[in-house]
């Protein structure tokens, strides 16, 4: 839609920071009425079957993980990130913003790079902003997990930066890709509260739509990334360009090695899953099709304390 994106675009350049904090905010209190107003009152009548920690092995054991409440709180809590991620999988895909990205970063100027704009930012920065903080203070409704807790600060402040700056926008939606990725594992994290059977259809297509978009999100784009943030440290000749790219590589690095992580999570918790699937139905234990290992304090979904490494989450 290119007429669409030059005329975002030209909105874009005329909102001033304090427009984007206006738009940061509202974003709060659309996700925060979603959550309470919306999605909660529609799940009250949904059953979740219980969720069960793992005996040693792996496999799922009787006892019960968390309390009916706290997995209709995961639920409720996950389906309004997965609108968070579909709204921004849409709108990266309505403005073509992967490849204005990678037409960008493969101009391989220093400027284009960290001063270039791409339309989709100026909504998705103040988006994702209201929605990492309405993330943040609804997860502190549990315990929430130290890892938990430093993520999402870390997502606040970076988000926060580039939206007070205006700069590195192209690095920022880049990393914002993983949201294509995101989708997939909050309709999992649905798809195992909700007790739908790990060998139907829907579950599969699931699985098989997580594991392309990892690859192709959190495996090769963060992985181009950080290698064009590296070819920016060695062109760039401003002291800011130098420093913003120093940043870049350290935080690319790090969510690159967290992707790695979640992907050896996931990896496991898919052959954990197929390997106890049968002494699990022969005790009558219901797992979703998964099991879950035990931690206290934190909620049943596993990937959950991961799957928003790449914004980041």
């Amino acid at each position: 839609m290119p007429g669409l994106a030059a005329s975002l675009l030209l909105w874009e350049q005329e909102v001033n920071v304090w427009h984007r904090l206006v738009l940061a905010v509202t974003s709060l209190v659309f996700f925060t009425a979603l959550n309470r107003l919306v999605v909660y009152p529609l799940t009250a009548t949904w059953h979740l079957p219980p969720q069960h920690n793992a005996r040693k092995g792996g496999c799922a054991s009787g006892e019960r993980h968390g309390s009916p409440r706290d997995d209709r709180l995961s639920l409720v809590n996950t389906l309004v990130s997965l609108a968070h991620s579909t709204i921004c999988s849409l709108a990266m895909l309505f403005w073509g913003v992967v490849p204005d990205i990678m037409q960008t970063l493969a101009a391989g100027s220093a400027v284009e790079m960290l001063e270039g704009k791409i339309s989709a930012a100026g909504l998705l920065t103040p988006l994702s902003l209201g929605y990492f903080l309405y993330d943040l203070m609804d997860m502190s409704r549990y315990r929430l997990p130290a890892d938990m807790l430093v993520h999402h600060v870390f997502a606040i402040a970076f988000t926060a930066l580039v939206l007070l700056l205006r700069l590195a926008d192209v690095f920022w939606l880049l990393v914002l890709t993983c949201e294509f990725n995101s989708v997939f594992l909050h309709l999992r994290t649905i798809l195992k509260l909700s007790g739908v059977p790990r060998d139907g259809a829907l579950f599969a297509a699931s699985l098989a739509g997580l594991f392309i978009t990892f690859a192709w999100t959190r495996l090769y784009i963060h992985g181009r990334g950080l290698w064009y943030t590296l070819q920016l440290l060695r062109t760039a000749t401003s002291p800011m360009h130098q420093l913003v790219a120093a940043g870049g590589i350290v935080g690319g690095g790090i969510v690159w090695l967290l992707n790695l992580i979640l992907l050896r999570s996931l990896v496991r918790s898919v052959w954990r899953g197929r390997r106890c699937a049968s002494s699990a139905d022969a005790e009558g234990v219901s797992t979703g099709g998964d099991t879950v290992d035990v931690k206290p304090n934190i909620r049943v979904d596993e990937p959950r304390a991961h799957q928003r490494f790449g914004h980041h989450r």
